[in-house]
């Protein structure tokens, strides 16, 4: 929401898309733990979750959900180790690892934004096993965990992430 100047004058607040470069939910915890590792999750409820139990990350998210993905300034996260946490269903795999549709048309997702400007590593969270829709912030309002018993869940969950790079037409 932003104050706006109409076409005709008219003043008012009103509705505005951020800009093409829109920046990262979280740019403050990237900029005060400079050596630590990022977690990137989806959605600002998520982003809080896993800034309030997981302090040893400077935890990110994006805005616009899965469809503004190709929109964010993916740029701070050049030279840093990266942990993808995707919700449990197929948007929020694809959102974090990108997908191919049925022309053959590459999406890209996080994990491909982060390779192109130069992440040091790209891993990601298995949530293949849990509830569909499933998140970080579920795990303590619905399922109740301790920081203590995510991390160790999620510890054995964190695999390398190999990035789809040899694409021959790339979508948004």
């Amino acid at each position: 929401v932003t104050w706006c100047v109409g076409p005709n004058g008219v003043q008012q607040w009103c509705v505005q898309h951020f800009p093409v470069r829109r920046p990262l939910l979280g740019l403050d915890a990237l900029a005060e733990k400079p050596q630590a590792p990022v977690l990137v999750v989806e959605g600002e409820k998520c982003r809080a979750a896993g800034a309030g139990a997981l302090p040893m990350y400077a935890v990110i998210g994006w805005p616009g959900g899965s469809k503004g993905i190709a929109y964010v300034d993916w740029e701070p996260l050049a030279g840093r180790d990266i942990v993808l946490w995707p919700d449990a269903d197929e948007p929020g795999r694809q959102a974090m690892i990108g997908w191919t549709d049925a022309s053959g048309a590459v999406h890209r997702g996080v994990a491909q934004h982060a390779h192109r400007i130069g992440a040091k590593s790209i891993r990601i969270v298995d949530t293949h096993s849990m509830p569909k829709g499933w998140d970080i912030a579920d795990a303590f309002d619905k399922d109740g965990w301790t920081p203590q018993q995510l991390v160790a869940w999620a510890a054995s969950r964190v695999q390398a992430v190999e990035v789809r790079t040899d694409v021959r037409r790339i979508a948004r």
